[in-house]
């Protein structure tokens, strides 16, 4: 595989444009163009800028062994996804199949997280209690969350440690990592849509506003029903405070 083809290979992988792709580096998209179909080969001088820009090292754009390794993991990752991990003996295939691949590609984000989400799936297994899965997961999602230049990969796996932490009762440890966590009203989703113009920004507003209904339901579900050994009473009470406290023009749907 020649340089131009892991270019186009990871600009796919990143949904970028052969236009957005070019106007990032400063130059016509004709440019990009003639790398992806090996006619020229960019200057050893964008190199740095366009890992950046791929979100890849340079040493996956220049080493062919890398971008094979990617395609590699990909299918991995296809062939664990079509393992039903309700079905022991799929399971276990699937655990075995990634922890191998681990092994090649020990620095793999992916494979890491696909792995600790498989882990994860298998409570009602014996394996699951005997090979201390739960830790497993802990730790791997822990390194991710260390480790990973993606900000979307530190956000999930910091939300799943406070999950899993909570049934440890290591409370110390999930404020730890609640604190790196973005403030609800600073968040990409909150901001991003200042930078879209006319309709599209309104359609994007729209979609925001049902992610926070949907979070805020997840929620509102734990004090609806009856919880922490609380009467169902008591879930209602604590549900109409909250709404005369924000004088909700709706509170009577809970009377």
């Amino acid at each position: 595989m020649t340089i131009g083809e892991r270019i186009k290979y990871y600009r796919l992988q990143n949904q970028i444009t052969q236009e957005k792709l070019a106007a990032e580096l400063t130059m016509y998209f004709q440019a990009v163009s003639k790398w992806e179909r090996n006619e020229s080969l960019p200057d050893v001088t964008l190199i740095p800028r366009l890992a950046e820009i791929l979100n890849v090292t340079c040493d996956a754009l220049l080493t062919e062994n890398n971008c094979f390794s990617e395609s590699e993991i990909d299918t991995v990752i296809r062939n664990a996804a079509a393992l039903n991990v309700e079905n022991h003996d799929e399971y276990l295939q699937r655990i075995e199949l990634l922890e191998k691949a681990l092994e090649k590609y020990p620095r793999s984000m992916r494979l890491r997280l696909e792995l600790a989400d498989s882990y994860s799936k298998g409570s009602a297994y014996p394996e699951y209690a005997e090979k201390n899965y739960l830790q497993k997961t802990i730790d791997i999602e822990e390194y991710v969350a260390a480790h990973t230049t993606d900000p979307l990969q530190k956000y999930q796996t910091t939300t799943m440690l406070c999950y899993m932490y909570r049934s440890l009762e290591k409370y110390d440890r999930i404020r730890e990592l609640a604190e790196t966590m973005p403030e609800l009203y600073q968040t990409k989703p909150a901001l991003i849509y200042h930078a879209i113009p006319g309709a599209e920004q309104l359609e994007g507003i729209h979609s925001f506003c049902k992610e926070l209904i949907d979070m805020t339901e997840c929620y509102l579900n734990l004090l609806i029903y009856p919880n922490l050994g609380e009467t169902e009473k008591e879930a209602l009470n604590h549900l109409r405070e909250i709404a005369n406290d924000r004088k909700l023009w709706n509170t009577k749907r809970y009377e």
